[in-house]
């Protein structure tokens, strides 16, 4: 038989009063549990706010904080969904106004002087070289009032693979180029080629310096 707790007793003894007072004189008794069918109270017989957690059976609770538990616990994460389609592009953007004018910057310092009547003197060689006297010095000069700024020699390659420059430098003036070429071939190797020196207007510089042997076919050094 379902157990009744206090407010609902007292509820239906009330309710069993008034209605014995509407009928007639008739006397009051108590409703009981014995006076209830099981299973025929439902919440809505109850008035809000009556029922207490200590009129909760104790199974009853355990279920309840089961219940509870098992709804606050946070379920695994689902795999993810399919990737979604792409976007229509949307429409290219007007061009913004242009910007202001920048301010002119400073104007720049004054380069160096350039060189005036520039030019290259060449000497040209040709003659058989003995082994027994494998070498030959060539020398170029610039003209009247002009200075030696760089020179060097050129000449076929198969007569430059057949020869090593010894030496090639400056003038000790300054106003020309002068190249040393040395055979490295037994026999005898035409010595065909030439020599050139850039020249510019004005004085010999100070302090030209030897280039060094490269062995190449055109080799040019500045003072």
């Amino acid at each position: 038989m379902t157990r009744l707790k206090t407010p609902a007793l007292v509820g239906l003894a009330v309710g069993a009063c008034l209605l014995s007072g509407a009928t007639g004189a008739t006397a009051v008794s108590l409703i009981t549990g014995a006076d209830v069918a099981d299973g025929s109270l439902t919440s809505a017989d109850l008035r809000d706010g009556t029922l207490r957690w200590r009129d909760v059976g104790a199974g009853a609770r355990q279920r309840l904080a089961t219940a509870a538990g098992q709804l606050a616990a946070p379920g695994p994460a689902g795999p993810p969904g399919p990737q979604g389609e792409p976007g229509v592009p949307g429409p290219p953007g007007a061009t913004g106004a242009p910007g202001p004018r920048g301010a002119q910057g400073p104007a720049g310092p004054a380069g160096a002087g350039g060189v005036a009547n520039r030019r290259v003197q060449t000497l040209s060689f040709f003659e058989p070289v003995e082994s027994t006297s494998p070498s030959r010095t060539y020398t170029v000069e610039c003209g009247l009032g002009q200075v030696a700024t760089g020179g060097g020699y050129e000449g076929a390659d198969a007569f430059v693979q057949q020869v090593r420059v010894e030496e090639q430098r400056p003038t000790a003036a300054g106003q020309g180029w002068q190249v040393t070429l040395v055979s490295i071939s037994p026999g005898t190797v035409h010595f065909n080629g030439a020599v050139f020196v850039v020249c510019v207007d004005g004085t010999p510089a100070s302090g030209c310096r030897q280039a060094p042997d490269l062995g190449a076919k055109v080799v040019a050094r500045r003072c």
